[in-house]
């Protein structure tokens, strides 16, 4: 396993080497790139998770600094290829989206350009290339993975109740959440009302009423071991929608 010290030391050396009017700051487990933090724990964990080659790291490293820094002005936007992606609102900290929009349980939705090895935060350049009203960038986003969808749930019987687990690493399943035929799904299995949560980007987890209890300790469990945490908070499921449990929106 590449040691975290020397992941920091590669995006340092590979982004003065081809973008040397950038800046980038290396603070513990922190690369400041341009005034934006970029966590390398997150990194670091999901690279431990996919056990990747110490090739496939470097090749890994390169695909998340070109998305990092975003398209180039020449680059041409496909609008079937953008996909919708959920963040906790905290993301906001550290990046600035060229649109975003709120959802409940603090997190919001930012689109994302799937460039085929990796997915890319649209700047608000990019937004600006797309030649579309912004508050229908989500909706097509939304569409689009719609017709990308096709995954497998994974149902857990107890006496109490069922569990239902979504886990894609092609694709960021948290986002599953966003759409009426993910609902559906998962309505005929644990009832028109149920519980749902995004622990992390790659991970889906929806339980019958009764299952809230015994599901929120391993939901803790991921939320605080996985990569890129989204929230371990739950949204309720029903047909008039989705509600948050959020003690408080920020």
């Amino acid at each position: 396993m590449v040691p975290i010290n020397l992941l920091s030391e590669y995006i340092v050396r590979q982004i003065k080497a081809k973008y040397p009017d950038i800046s980038v700051i290396i603070s513990k487990d922190v690369a400041v790139i341009n005034g934006i933090k970029l966590n390398l724990r997150d990194i670091y964990k999901d690279i431990k998770r996919q056990k990747f080659t110490e090739e496939e790291v470097y090749k890994y490293l390169d695909e998340i600094i070109l998305g990092f820094l975003g398209f180039s002005s020449d680059d041409k936007i496909d609008i079937t290829r953008l996909y919708p992606r959920i963040y906790p609102l905290s993301f906001l900290k550290d990046a600035k989206p060229g649109y975003y929009e709120r959802y409940v349980n603090n997190t919001i939705v930012v689109p994302v350009y799937n460039s085929g090895n990796m997915c890319y935060t649209l700047t608000e350049d990019d937004i600006n290339k797309l030649h579309i009203p912004k508050d229908r960038i989500i909706e097509i986003a939304k569409r689009n993975l719609i017709m990308d969808t096709d995954f497998d749930i994974t149902i857990t019987e107890t006496d109490h109740g069922k569990l239902c687990t979504i886990v894609d690493d092609v694709v960021c399943c948290s986002s599953y959440i966003l759409l009426e035929e993910t609902y559906m799904s998962l309505a005929g299995i644990l009832g028109t009302t149920f519980y749902a949560t995004i622990p992390n980007r790659n991970c889906f987890i929806a339980c019958s009423t009764s299952l809230l209890n015994f599901t929120k300790n391993k939901v803790n469990e991921l939320f605080k071991k996985t990569p890129y945490p989204i929230t371990k908070d739950f949204f309720v499921m029903t047909l008039d929608g989705v509600s948050g449990t959020a003690a408080k929106e920020i």
